[in-house]
């Protein structure tokens, strides 16, 4: 039940209104009868009668009322990134049509090599990779790494691992595409050390926006990089590709860049 109320909040809020069909709809398996529906509106009207109200055979806000402060924007977009269903967004898809635009492939050389690369993942196992980077002449070399899990930034995915191979032991970031092989490595995992999630180890970096842009650029833009005050915060890991994105930083010498260059269009 406590699944139906809350989309019956986010139904209210983010649509507007929310009725018994919708429930139905939203969750099609049982119990659905009417009866039960009918008595989780209740229950929802009931527990929050300071912010819901019925008008005939729906359910809307208490005009002026705010959601609660779990049903917020933060919440939808997670839920959008995600590809949410109806019962998690409130919205149906004709409601709120979504794109997700993909460029690249994130998918490894080798077919399966995905399912390899996550059973040792899974198993806190050290695993030897093939990998080909982007430095000036660079071939496929091996790799032993600690696998820490997998990171999605843009629309990359990337195995994030300690590389076992470098005496102070750096946690890396690898692109699956470029990806040749994996399988098993003799190398021992590292001891006596904490093992960060790869999403909890961001940094602090003191930023400078640029002269040239407006109160209105200012303000969007320190929004678009979730600034506090003259900072940011990101991994390490992505300082490099952050400055060569976002800062016109010019690129080592030693990497191959640009990658590519779009000559023209072909229709």
């Amino acid at each position: 039940m406590e699944e139906k109320i809350l989309f019956i909040l986010k139904r209210s809020f983010r649509y507007g209104e929310v009725q018994r069909s919708d429930l139905k709809e939203a969750f099609p398996e049982k119990p659905n009868s009417d009866p039960y529906l009918t008595s989780v509106i209740k229950a929802a009207l009931s527990r929050f009668d300071d912010r819901l109200q019925k008008e005939g055979q729906k359910v809307r806000p208490i005009p002026g009322t705010a959601p609660p402060s779990f049903i917020n924007d933060e919440d939808l977009i997670d839920s959008l990134e995600r590809g949410g269903s109806f019962a998690e967004t409130g919205f149906r898809e004709s409601e709120l049509p979504l794109s997700f635009v993909k460029t690249t492939n994130s998918l490894p050389n080798k077919p399966g090599l995905l399912t390899v690369i996550t059973r040792y993942i899974a198993h806190q196992e050290t695993l030897q990779i093939i990998y080909t980077g982007i430095k000036m002449g660079a071939i496929p070399q091996k790799r032993h790494l600690y696998p820490l899990g997998l990171e999605r930034k843009s629309d990359q995915w990337r195995l994030v691992a300690i590389d076992l191979d470098e005496k102070e032991q750096p946690t890396k970031v690898f692109l699956l595409s470029r990806i040749l092989d994996a399988g098993p490595s003799n190398k021992r995992k590292p001891r006596n050390r904490v093992i960060e999630a790869p999403s909890k180890a961001p940094r602090c970096y003191q930023v400078e926006l640029n002269p040239k842009l407006n109160e209105h650029q200012r303000q969007v833009v320190k929004n678009q990089f979730a600034m506090q005050g003259d900072t940011i915060r990101l991994p390490q890991r992505y300082l490099f590709e952050f400055k060569i994105d976002h800062c016109s930083e010019p690129v080592p010498s030693e990497a191959v860049w640009p990658l590519l260059t779009i000559k023209k269009e072909i229709t």
